[in-house]
């Protein structure tokens, strides 16, 4: 056997027998979202929050919203006069951004009340500039008209109609602000045929993908989010297969509790498990619940969206929208170069403990190990000594400010591992992780050259009992040769070498030949 598969097989086994650790197996990944940077808010405070802006502002407050989006209503701006509507705005994004709030701006509809066809462009264009010369210091992103693909809002409904009107908005806004973000108006659903229209059309005038998920419904329905997690895969394969790595936003997401629709319990589950899908799926980088409040005092279903009700109490879902956390440990997430660095910081660290290259953490782990000393806060020696112990030193949620004073955390910080207070096979400790891989190493080179070894069927998953019965249960090599083709009779998982060789199953093991 080369050299270089027995290193693959010896490092295979220090990290196996490390994923059982409980610090280990209650790991979350590391990019575990929602975040509350992940989930923002419909808000549409300018023209939904007349004699409510203080609840609107403390609710803000209180979530730690990130982000919200706000229609930019076109009606409003093209009236006579229209100073007190731009003061309204400019009071609106001001505290936004007293907040730090960051803002998707959408600009919908016609020119006139209920006008959905694509206005006259030369109005249109100009509206447009005015706004966006005016807000780009406040807006994110600017998301060119709303549902474009639904009857409701354009006529006709179709990417051929509507991709002129993005392609010139798309062009305007640029022109005004270079470093903007332009989206298209979100689907009203994972219109995969709407999709390839629009990439047909306009290929080169949206910097993010943008659709929307109504699927609370079907969850009742069905019990589970399949159905969700079909469509929304479909349309992020397609995007992705036209512009790779292209993100995708959903702007409007929620669970109405009006006619029709599902209880105020249903609602928050939805919206948690819902977000965690999309999410955590990849098939979504950013979520906008809609909405913020109800509309209305009424059950009509459009009106019944909100977290809050119509008088900005809590609903059930206002407790989820609450709890998502701002990071890991409930921190800002730093740059990806800040955290790369610390990463390297603490495997030069660990590596002075275990060696270089044998840390005994599973690359699924390794990032939430990352977590807990760059966002929670824990020492080296305490990641160390959860490694060794457990994790009685490191907790995956709590930070180290407070684990550190528990009963766990104080017992285990200073305790000598070589001590060997912990039970880990045979009734023995578990030696130091780089001695245990110099045995593993040594068993392997012994069984290579006494025996042949492809007769010996060991597989990788054998091969971590095996090490354990030789380095903590005295087994010899001659024994360890014979367990697999043996079905096990000359090793036994508990029994030390000493008591187990006087069994009859042993020494019937021990007769057949290799």
């Amino acid at each position: 056997m080369h050299k270089k598969i027995i290193q693959k097989i010896v490092i295979s086994f220090i990290l196996i027998a490390f994923v059982a650790v409980p610090f280990l197996a209650q790991a979350k990944p590391y990019y575990n979202p929602p975040y509350r940077k992940d989930v923002g808010l419909n808000a549409h405070w300018a023209l939904g929050g007349f004699g409510k802006d203080q609840q609107y502002n403390d609710k803000l407050f209180e979530s730690k919203t990130r982000w919200a989006r706000e229609h930019f209503y076109t009606e409003v701006f093209m009236v006579d006069n229209p100073d007190a509507w731009f003061e309204r705005y400019d009071t609106i994004m001001q505290n936004y951004q007293d907040q730090d709030v960051k803002i998707v701006g959408m600009l919908a509809y016609g020119i006139n009340s209920n006008e959905y066809f694509v206005p006259d462009m030369d109005q249109w264009l100009s509206f447009v500039d005015t706004v966006v010369n005016r807000y780009k210091d406040k807006v994110e992103v600017w998301e060119v008209w709303n549902e474009p693909d639904s009857a409701d809002f354009l006529d006709p409904n179709s990417a051929e109609n509507y991709a002129p009107l993005l392609s010139a908005t798309y062009d305007k806004i640029k022109s005004v602000d270079s470093t903007a973000k332009v989206m298209n108006g979100g689907l009203a659903q994972p219109n995969v045929d709407f999709a390839q229209a629009l990439f047909a059309n306009a290929r080169d005038k949206f910097d993010i993908f943008n659709v929307h998920y109504y699927y609370a419904e079907k969850y009742v329905q069905d019990g589970n989010l399949n159905r969700l997690e079909e469509d929304a895969k479909r349309l992020k394969n397609y995007v992705h297969s036209q512009k790779p790595g292209m993100p995708i936003w959903v702007t409007e997401f929620g669970a109405s509790t009006g006619s029709w629709g599902v209880s105020e319990e249903v609602q928050k589950t939805y919206l948690e498990e819902a977000s965690r899908l999309l999410l955590q799926g990849g098939y979504a980088n950013r979520l906008f619940v809609y909405n913020i409040r109800n509309f209305d005092y009424n059950t009509n279903y459009e009106n019944n969206f909100g977290l809050l009700d119509v008088n900005m109490s809590p609903r059930p879902a206002w407790d989820w929208y609450l709890s998502i956390p701002r990071g890991p440990y409930d921190k800002e997430r730093m740059t990806l170069s800040e955290e790369n660095a610390s990463a390297a910081e603490l495997k030069t660290d660990l590596e002075k403990y275990f060696g270089a290259g044998l840390i005994p953490i599973s690359a699924e782990n390794w990032a939430t190990v990352v977590q807990s000393y760059t966002y929670g806060g824990y020492s080296v020696q305490a990641i160390v000594q959860a490694i060794r112990f457990g994790g009685k030193t490191v907790h995956p949620q709590y930070s180290a400010k407070f684990w550190s004073q528990t009963q766990d955390y104080k017992d285990f910080i200073n305790k000598d591992w070589t001590g060997g207070l912990i039970v880990y096979a045979y009734g023995e400790p578990r030696i130091k992780v780089t001695d245990e891989g110099k045995k593993a190493e040594e068993l392997l080179l012994a069984l290579k050259t006494h025996h042949d070894y492809s007769k010996l069927r060991i597989t990788v998953d054998d091969w971590g009992d095996l090490v354990k019965a030789y380095v903590y249960g005295g087994y010899p090599v001659s024994a360890i040769a014979r367990a697999v083709v043996t079905d096990w009779k000359t090793v036994s998982r508990t029994e030390k070498y000493e008591t187990y060789k006087n069994s009859v199953v042993f020494k019937e093991g021990m007769e057949s030949q290799l």
